[in-house]
């Protein structure tokens, strides 16, 4: 069930524009209370991992991927040679060879 959760977000990441995919992660901040932050913050280190850490640890992942998410889409835009475009762009080539040759 959670990994479903998890495709589902990562889909509506992909395909909301960045300030969008900031303001879906950032909703949770709003959620905690300010005891539970403070609670996070000045915790036992060796106590188990609360719900509300592992929420912490999530929305971090998450602002993770959606730094990540928006670096990739500026290569993108930007026309960011690098070698996994170089490669995609050697493969289309081949792909489009291949076709013209069935053509024939």
């Amino acid at each position: 069930m959670q990994v479903a959760e998890v495709l589902s977000d990562l889909t509506s990441l992909r395909v909301c524009g960045h300030e969008e995919a900031v303001a879906l992660v950032n909703v949770h901040k709003t959620i905690l209370k300010p005891e539970t932050t403070q609670q996070s913050v000045s915790g036992d280190t060796n106590r188990v991992d609360s719900p509300e850490s592992q929420s912490n640890s999530e929305l971090q992942r998450a602002k993770d991927l959606v730094q990540l998410h928006n670096e990739m889409k500026s290569k993108q835009l930007h026309g960011g040679h690098d070698a996994v475009g170089e490669e995609l762009q050697r493969a289309r080539f081949d792909v489009n060879r291949v076709l013209r040759e069935l053509e024939i």
